[in-house]
């Protein structure tokens, strides 16, 4: 199954992008860091969580 994700940063800059469930979360970033030509960075859930690199979009 496809979901829709949409990144922002803290400029503002964001990025929306389709990707499946079992992606992992490290995966999303490199998709992330690419799209907008960034460095690494960390991912945050809507509560302000920092997402961990080895579970999925699922989880």
């Amino acid at each position: 199954m496809t979901v829709a994700i949409s990144v922002s940063l803290l400029s503002g800059r964001t990025v929306s992008l389709e990707a499946e469930l079992d992606l992992s979360i490290k995966e999303l970033k490199q998709r992330v860091q690419t799209v907008l030509a960034i460095g690494k960075g960390r991912l945050f859930d809507v509560s302000g969580n920092v997402l961990d690199d080895a579970l999925t979009i699922e989880k």
